[in-house]
């Protein structure tokens, strides 16, 4: 009987410090982000998350994670996110945030497009990592920094733009003013950008 008590005391007390020693170490700091409205032009409402009516947008307008968007005929919302992302939603759209936070240094935006079209952009000249995607009720969609990208709700086509800031150079004869491919025999039709 000794036996057995001394065996459940140490077993109770073994569990006791893992899961004393075990709390703290994945502990992690998170932080809600807001966003805010840039402009609004036609019929634009947002649902906070605690109400059930709608409000007419304002520019001011504070956005945060569970809040909703709607826009009616011929008007568009332009949305600037505290992480330095922009979004446009277009007419006829409904949007949700869902998350819009940040822990430790990465910064996680998830919003979901149930009807309508918007085009978001993220900077790529932050501090931080950014994990951003718009899911639709069709697909999930990631956006990297320096990305433009539009997206659909039912379109199957990928409509992304790269905006990092590549300089190109080119080689121009200052006699003929061909440039370096065109005297190879390869024509240019356009230069690069500067």
């Amino acid at each position: 009987m000794n036996l057995i008590s001394t065996v459940k005391g140490l077993l109770v007390l073994s569990f006791f410090l893992v899961s004393v020693c075990a709390l703290p170490v994945g502990a992690q700091t998170t932080h809600k982000l807001y966003a805010f409205v840039n402009d609004a032009k036609g019929d634009v409402e947002i649902k906070k998350a605690d109400t059930q009516t709608w409000a007419a947008a304002t520019t001011e307008s504070i956005i945060s994670a569970g809040d909703q968007i709607r826009t009616g005929p011929f008007s568009n919302l332009q949305l600037v996110f505290a992480d330095s992302s922009f979004i446009m939603v277009d007419s006829f759209s409904h949007l949700t945030i869902n998350k819009f936070s940040v822990t430790d240094n990465v910064v996680g935006t998830n919003l979901f497009l149930s009807v309508g079209s918007v085009i978001s952009t993220l900077n790529d000249n932050v501090s931080f990592e950014n994990k951003y995607t718009i899911m639709t009720p069709a697909t999930t969609i990631s956006l990297k920094g320096g990305e433009i990208k539009k997206v659909v709700v039912g379109a199957m086509y990928n409509d992304t733009i790269r905006t990092n800031n590549k300089k190109y150079t080119v080689a121009v004869d200052k006699e003929t003013g061909e440039t370096a491919k065109e005297k190879k025999g390869q024509k240019v039709s356009s230069l690069p950008p500067n």
